[in-house]
């Protein structure tokens, strides 16, 4: 995903080794694609091309140990234009608003419900607790309409990667919109509603 630099004013090679010799003199032009040094590895006699043309300094002297990545020769390029650098962004990165469904919200209706339900069970397994609290609690969740869609989002979250992207993107943004949606526009709640079945 990360962009690559690309300068072949530079020529490295991806070979560990020794230098053989130059097979072009300091300020001598090459071709693309023409060898300009031979490398020794493994007392085997390889040649390096250059990558693109242009004016040859070589960088190491024959006879030097060299290790994949080293510089061996510079290239004054015949085309300057072929360079490719990484440059650091120096402008402000602007990030979008976090969305009303994200973890970022303070308590969550899903988390009350949870919890109210989760607590109820333990009374059903004999646990002593204040059963009326944990009902209304439960209750003013259940009414709540942002449980169903938090209770989908979360779903969504957990399934991470095997949901289709084509699926997983509009639904999330259907779902933020119901979100963001005051109770009393119930048309635009119908069409929301509307689409995510359309799905």
């Amino acid at each position: 995903l990360l962009p690559k630099a690309y300068d072949p004013s530079e020529l490295r090679t991806d070979i560990t080794g020794k230098v053989v010799r130059y097979l072009k003199p300091d300020g001598a032009s090459v071709d693309r694609g023409e060898p300009y040094v031979e490398v020794e590895a493994m007392k085997m006699i390889m040649p390096l091309k250059a990558s693109e043309a242009g004016v040859l300094t070589p960088v190491k002297s024959a006879g030097s140990i060299i290790q994949q990545g080293d510089l061996l020769a510079t290239l004054e390029l015949a085309d300057p234009s072929k360079v490719q650098r990484i440059i650091n962004f120096e402008d402000e990165l602007k990030l979008p608003a976090a969305a009303s469904w994200s973890a970022e919200r303070d308590r969550t209706v899903l988390e009350t419900a949870r919890e109210a339900f989760d607590d109820l069970l333990l009374v059903f397994d004999g646990y002593e607790k204040e059963v009326e609290p944990l009902v209304q609690t439960l209750l003013r969740a259940l009414s709540d309409r942002a449980l169903l869609p938090l209770t989908a989002l979360d779903a969504m979250a957990n399934l991470g990667n095997k949901l289709p992207a084509a699926l997983e993107l509009p639904l999330r943004r259907y779902l933020d919109t119901y979100l963001e949606t005051p109770p009393a526009d119930r048309a635009k709640t119908r069409e929301v509603a509307a689409r995510v079945k359309a799905l």
